[in-house]
């Protein structure tokens, strides 16, 4: 029983069996455009990755070197503070204004009870 693989490497050695070295057999049935230029196409990708990752931290390393704050992105920045400032502005108001009417049912309820509150009445009917 003989193992094999579906695969046949373009270059063996066959000194060991009486045979001469051959770089590559010069059959066209064996000829397969994918193991012919596996090697090369995996270098070359290796390469380009590389290449690709070279220039990105070129990018990168010149980023480090800059001082200034991009002037797009504090004018974003700035727009961002003026919209939350604004937000925080109303906010506070609306709780001014629940405040105030809070108070002012208060004073209400003093104005019925000759100075006195409905909490005040009740405190003294426990008292008594």
């Amino acid at each position: 029983m003989t193992f094999s693989l579906p695969l046949t490497p373009q270059y063996t050695q066959l000194s060991g069996a009486g045979k001469t070295p051959s770089a590559t057999t010069n059959n066209d049935n064996d000829f397969s455009a994918l193991g012919y230029y596996a090697v090369f196409a995996t270098i070359a990708f290796t390469l380009v990755v590389f290449l690709f990752e070279a220039y990105l931290d070129f990018r990168q390393r010149s980023s480090y070197y800059k001082t200034e704050f991009p002037s797009e992105l504090s004018k974003t920045v700035g727009n961002i503070d003026a919209e939350r400032e604004k937000e925080l502005k109303e906010q506070s108001k609306e709780v001014d204004d629940d405040g105030k009417k809070k108070e002012e049912e208060n004073d209400g309820d003093k104005a019925a009870g000759d100075g006195k509150t409905k909490q005040d009445d009740i405190n003294k009917n426990k008292e008594s």
